[in-house]
């Protein structure tokens, strides 16, 4: 059992089936589930794993550490804007990795994530803590000059509606 956990260990992402052939190379007859039973013994579970960019790494950490002593209420003050492209023709399969609880963010159990050019759409929207608000599909890159004035008043339209609702959302005309 040391063995599959060590291999584990080594590549999360390697399969019951491929572990199970790694062992009958070795002369040892075990089935798929036996080694999943015993991986699960030591709190190992194929997870999905998660898609992460790693060029924002360090500006999250920081970002968490300098609000880390906030209040609760302080979340209720923030309007989160992001942007993701979506893949219209390409099978976004799953891939899965084995780990511990709370381990879901260290980089072995993490799926890099690239940009490709063609057959997807990208979509930018906004998200506070009475829900998500305004999502509108972008034209071109999200850092252009052109779509800008979009985004400018999609956030401030997103800012009224969570004002009118009895969010204290700080803005600056």
């Amino acid at each position: 059992m040391q063995r599959i956990v060590r291999m584990v260990a080594d590549n999360p992402k390697i399969t019951s089936k491929d572990l199970q052939e790694h062992l009958a190379a070795d002369g040892v007859s075990v089935h798929r589930s036996t080694t999943q039973r015993n991986l699960h013994k030591e709190h190992l579970y194929g997870r999905v794993m998660r898609k992460k960019h790693s060029h924002h790494k360090q500006s999250r950490l920081l970002y968490t550490k300098t609000h880390l002593d906030k209040p609760q209420s302080f979340g209720n003050k923030v309007l989160w804007t992001d942007e993701t492209k979506m893949e219209l023709f390409r099978h976004n399969k799953k891939r899965f990795a084995w780990r511990k609880k709370n381990t879901a963010f260290q980089v072995k159990h993490l799926l890099p994530t690239g940009k490709f050019g063609g057959g997807s759409i990208m979509l930018w929207g906004c998200v506070a803590s009475s829900g998500t608000e305004a999502l509108v599909k972008v034209e071109g890159r999200i850092n252009s000059t052109q779509n800008q004035p979009n985004l400018r008043d999609n956030v401030q339209e997103s800012v009224r509606v969570e004002v009118t609702q009895g969010l204290d959302i700080p803005t600056r005309q």
